[in-house]
């Protein structure tokens, strides 16, 4: 019998923590810490998060404007 795995990523409710599934059949639970999730949007998007997006990526967080100088879009 062979078996197949298809590789996965999954995200905690609390957008904290992620875990991935690899094709050799291991998985990892990383820490995302809010801070590493900020500085990644940041390089991402290159603007403040509207309120819907903020929600989106860090439920239960409240927002505010986390890039000083970046632009705030309107909802």
């Amino acid at each position: 019998m062979s078996r197949c795995f298809l590789g996965g990523v999954a995200f905690s409710p609390d957008s904290r923590w992620v875990v991935t599934g690899s094709f050799d059949m291991t998985a990892r639970l990383r820490l995302l810490p809010v801070a590493d999730l900020l500085a990644h949007a940041r390089r991402t998007v290159g603007r403040n998060l509207s309120t819907n997006e903020w929600q989106v990526a860090m439920p239960r967080q409240p927002w505010f404007g986390a890039f000083p100088g970046l632009p705030i879009p309107m909802e």
